[in-house]
């Protein structure tokens, strides 16, 4: 089988990075917490002031290189590639010419050099092939009908979303969720 999973927020911890941050340069504004958190966009959640903080945050070189990793991601990965394809299938941030290089350096930085070559950096994730694509973003939308099943993981910003498969923000039910994969 192939496994596509997709890095920001699934592997790496964008949320939580960007909000260490923002209390740390801005410890007088207000701030939601990540576990309050119902958008997908961070500026969609925050006042029109807040954009230009959040933007200067996300697209600083260094930024997506810094991110730490998501609870139990990366020994899931691992452990579903002893036995499948999986590759990490990721969009770059428009706007942010950092960030698909930098995502590139984060998966050497944690999962090795040789994930470097099973990583895809696509703004459409429906032109790739695979069986399952784990997303925290609730709708994938390209060009193709997708040939993978689109499994979510889940994120405070898309709790409020059913009628498809999910996966715990710690992946820990995994397995559980996807047994056809152990």
């Amino acid at each position: 089988m192939i496994i596509l999973v997709d890095q920001g927020q699934v592997l790496a911890d964008i949320e939580g990075q960007f909000l260490k941050i923002l209390r740390e340069r801005y410890p007088n504004l207000s701030y939601v917490p990540v576990e309050e958190r119902n958008t997908f966009k961070l500026e969609d959640q925050y006042p029109p002031a807040y954009t230009p903080l959040i933007e200067s945050i996300i697209k600083e070189p260094g930024f997506f290189f810094s991110l730490p990793p998501v609870t139990g991601g990366l020994e899931a990965v691992a452990e579903m590639a002893r036995k499948h394809d999986v590759f990490i299938c990721t969009a770059p941030m428009i706007g942010c010419p950092n960030s698909a290089g930098e995502k590139y350096c984060w998966v050497e930085k944690y999962l090795g050099w040789r994930w470097t070559r099973k990583t895809i950096s696509t703004f459409d994730k429906t032109l790739i092939y695979g069986n399952y694509l784990i997303d925290d973003m609730t709708k994938i939308k390209g060009l193709e009908n997708p040939s993978w099943e689109h499994v979510i993981f889940s994120s405070p910003s898309n709790s409020a979303f059913t009628g498809k498969r999910r996966i715990s923000k710690d992946w820990s039910d995994w397995k559980d969720v996807l047994p056809e994969l152990t």
